[in-house]
């Protein structure tokens, strides 16, 4: 029985892993054919209203709840013109999910978990003179939290494994919540190696990441990259 179960679990490891691979090169793909039409987006005003707009509804059960009515809609019209459109709109608001706090590099929130926001860090070195850059986008995250009414932010990147990177962020985040006067617990984790899930939605990414620092970014024994959390939970304002 033991045997049985082992073999089932390697099984489902290895389907798992097969599903990360796929999902990566998927990824990839897509952001290489539309990353700069996608960062250019994701970094306009009306975005940023959108996103804001939906995660405060709390974004996955607005989409979920749109795209359940397009397809009952479709489904019952499937000729109508008005469906139609809606079919097209839904990419867009799907798309309302992330930002990007300015165009090039500069931090990429996400709502696909809800009230739970997301950020992903620009894959660039951090240098002495971007630190300012990196406060005032550190101070514009935590804006764009409150008005979405988030519970908590979290910043996970292999650029925050670096502790000189991860203590200027954790600074950065406590002197914004000081100047926005919003009540906050800012928890630094470990280091730890990306699951292979993981370590495809960094797919669109990991070519800029293999370049930074001569390709000294820490990887684990499974060769996927060393990733950092800082969790940020979200008090009242």
């Amino acid at each position: 029985m033991a045997l049985g179960t082992s073999y089932a679990q390697d099984c489902l490891r290895s389907v798992g892993l097969a599903l990360a691979s796929l999902a990566a090169h998927i990824l990839k793909i897509g952001y290489d054919l539309t990353g700069p039409v996608a960062n250019w987006f994701f970094s306009t005003r009306l975005q940023r209203a959108m996103f804001i707009l939906l995660a405060r509804y709390n974004a996955p059960v607005v989409v979920l709840c749109a795209a359940s009515a397009v397809a009952v809609a479709f489904y019952l019209h499937p000729t109508s013109g008005f469906v139609i459109v809606l079919v097209g709109l839904l990419p867009i608001a799907i798309w309302s999910m992330y930002t990007r706090l300015r165009r090039g590099a500069s931090m990429l929130i996400s709502s696909v978990y809800g009230r739970e926001l997301r950020v992903h860090l620009p894959a660039t070195h951090l240098e002495i003179s971007d630190r300012a850059s990196f406060r005032d986008q550190a101070k514009l995250v935590l804006s764009i939290a409150r008005s979405c009414r988030a519970k908590s932010v979290t910043f996970n990147s292999p650029l925050l494994v670096s502790a000189s990177t991860s203590e200027l962020l954790a600074r950065a985040i406590t002197r914004a919540a000081a100047i926005l006067h919003t009540e906050i617990a800012v928890e630094v984790e470990s280091e730890k190696e990306l699951s292979a899930v993981d370590q495809s939605m960094f797919a669109g990414h990991q070519r800029r990441y293999k370049k930074l620092r001569d390709g000294r970014l820490a990887v684990g024994p499974n060769g996927r990259f060393l990733s950092r959390k800082i969790m940020v939970q979200m008090g009242r304002v």
